[in-house]
């Protein structure tokens, strides 16, 4: 949805929950909400997996898949949290597509463990969350793709 402002080069942007970005020229200003909703789920995100990695045995073939999932879960919240202050739009896409790539390798490590163990409902659980983070922030890149 776009609506405009009243300054005729300026446009807001409902991308998504909570999120509104304007855009004026080639500079990309965030309105946020003391924490927005997906700012929130994504640090979320990092905690549970961080968590649930702790319960998991202490193997060497486990040690490696922690590790990578350890710091792929971790990125995204990063990025995003990193992309609010983008100077440019160009700055801001690119900072959600490595959110969205992290999100991805996530999601890939947590199927892995899934076919490695007895998948429970924590599990599961955060396999479904990386899966809707991953719509979330493709949409947002589909989204600022098309102002670039």
């Amino acid at each position: 949805m776009v609506e405009e402002l009243r300054n005729e080069d300026l446009k807001r942007v409902e991308c998504v929950m909570s999120l509104s970005i304007v855009i004026s020229k080639n500079h990309l200003y965030t309105k946020i909400h003391f924490m927005n909703d997906l700012n929130k789920r994504l640090f979320n995100f990092g905690i549970n997996v961080i968590t649930y990695l702790r319960t998991l045995p202490e193997t060497r073939e486990y040690w490696a898949l922690k590790n990578q999932l350890f710091r792929s879960c971790t990125s995204p919240g990063a990025c995003y949290s990193e992309s609010q202050g983008g100077c440019t739009m160009a700055d801001f896409h690119n900072k959600i597509n490595i959110s969205l790539k992290e999100m991805r390798e996530s999601n890939y490590w947590l199927r892995m463990i899934s076919a490695l163990r007895r998948p429970d409902r924590d599990l599961q659980g955060l396999i479904r969350e990386s899966e809707e983070l991953i719509k979330i922030l493709g949409s947002i890149s589909y989204k600022t793709r098309k102002k670039l």
